[in-house]
């Protein structure tokens, strides 16, 4: 599946989703079913990383924001865009900026096993998107495949208010490009590149 394809599919699986699950708010409203987050963070290289020291990549340098459809208290639709920059620390030229678009699904872990501790909750998410790579060392945009898997702890300040923490392991899939923007392969063969995001931020309910 290119990635045209697969862009049209993760927005034709989040409207089919909200189309069918619309049926069942039998108390709430659409809006009232609908979350927004905002958070920044820490990303660190997972792989490869047989040409740069992991240290010297990793750092403060991730964004996303996102929004939430709750279908029920177990499960729910997020997309999310994330924007994730990778920069040499000694050498400011290496680099590679990814902008990452992402439709995934989400579980509550402690709802499903029935536990009250409020004001907390933890939330599983998953899903596939796209990515697309821009390097300080090549002009153009490398567009990959993206998997993600997530875990996202949520603290309830208010009604409306929650501070979460999202810890996510991603997956690029056929990406040119390594983390100091170099070409990966010298045949010019894509590569798979994992990375991990830490983040911490605030979600709003409408």
């Amino acid at each position: 599946m290119d990635m045209k394809h697969l862009d049209i599919f993760i927005f034709c699986v989040f409207f089919s989703f909200v189309g069918t699950t619309k049926s069942v708010a039998q108390n709430n409203t659409f809006m009232q079913r609908v979350s927004i987050e905002v958070a920044a963070g820490y990303n660190s290289p997972i792989s490869p990383i047989d040409e740069i020291p992991r240290s010297e990549y990793a750092g403060f340098r991730n964004i996303y924001v996102g929004g939430n459809y709750k279908i029920n208290e177990l499960l729910g639709i997020r997309l999310t865009y994330g924007n994730i920059s990778f920069k040499d620390k000694n050498e400011s030229s290496n680099g590679l900026t990814l902008h990452k678009l992402m439709a995934e699904g989400t579980f509550n872990v402690i709802q499903s096993i029935e536990m009250d501790v409020n004001p907390f909750e933890v939330v599983a998410h998953a899903g596939i998107g796209v990515s697309g790579g821009k390097s300080t060392l090549n002009s153009g945009l490398d567009n990959m495949g993206t998997i993600q898997l997530g875990l996202m702890p949520i603290y309830r300040i208010s009604n409306r208010i929650n501070l979460l923490f999202d810890a996510s392991y991603v997956i690029n899939i056929r990406q040119n490009y390594v983390y100091n923007g170099k070409q990966g392969n010298i045949d010019d063969s894509p590569l798979t590149e994992e990375y991990l995001t830490l983040a911490i931020g605030l979600g709003f309910k409408f």
